[in-house]
């Protein structure tokens, strides 16, 4: 899930950065703060580059700019109808025009309110995450994996290719927008779902996401422009499965 956050006051904006890098970084890393900025200009334009990610939204009510904070809400739910909203103002009284404007949202926590704003930014982010979850889960395979101390559950879809890391027993998972590293073996990977083909003794590619091979050079290109190796041994196979899965 990525997060974006847009508030025209940078001293504020730097306290909900603050308050949700921390919490992100200790509870999931399946959570990316993608974008924190007083321009609702590059709010919009960050929606049209993750529109098919699961996308969370903190958003100033007041942002003293050419959109209100509820105006940009509506483009931004225009362009990402699945997109997760959160206000966050001063301005406690504005609540009934987000009922005006039909905006489905989560909360509008209010800034002055410093005793539980905290953990109302927290609880956004865990509903958000299980909301996506749920929703992604019914649609969706599922692997779980074991990362740190969390257990991870990851849609199939979105994972590019699987590679040993340089430190012993340890695996690199490559999703779209982001990677992670938990202990495991190539060798068990390959038995967690059958798009998971095995392209070189260090890495194992999903087939779902393969954007091209170049049979030459021996290189395996994805769908955001990441690229593996493929070894003569496992070269066979990997095309067989490709033309199978096509």
């Amino acid at each position: 899930m990525n997060i974006f956050v847009c508030d025209d006051e940078q001293h504020y904006l730097n306290q909900l950065t603050r308050i949700i890098q921390n919490y992100i970084l200790f509870k999931t890393r399946q959570v990316v703060l993608k974008l924190s900025t007083t321009d609702p200009n590059k709010i919009l334009n960050a929606v049209e580059q993750n529109i098919e990610e699961d996308n969370l939204f903190f958003l100033d009510v007041d942002l003293k700019a050419t959109v209100t904070g509820i105006e940009l809400a509506e483009e931004i739910k225009a362009r990402d109808p699945n997109a997760k909203i959160v206000f966050i103002t001063t301005h406690g009284e504005l609540y009934s025009l987000v009922f005006q404007y039909q905006i489905e949202t989560m909360d509008y926590i209010e800034k002055d309110q410093y005793a539980t704003v905290e953990d109302r930014i927290k609880s956004c982010i865990d509903k958000a995450l299980e909301r996506f979850f749920l929703s992604s889960a019914s649609k969706e395979e599922m692997i779980t994996l074991k990362i740190g101390d969390q257990i991870e559950r990851i849609p199939v879809s979105k994972i590019l290719f699987f590679e040993s890391s340089f430190k012993s027993h340890r695996i690199e998972v490559h999703l779209k927008n982001q990677q992670f590293e938990f202990y495991g073996k190539l060798t068990d990977i390959v038995k967690l779902h059958s798009s998971f083909i095995a392209s070189h003794k260090s890495f194992v590619v999903n087939i779902e996401n393969i954007r091209s091979v170049d049979v030459k050079e021996r290189i395996v290109t994805f769908e955001n422009g990441e690229t593996c190796y493929i070894s003569l041994r496992f070269q066979k196979n990997l095309l067989n499965q490709l033309e199978s899965h096509h």
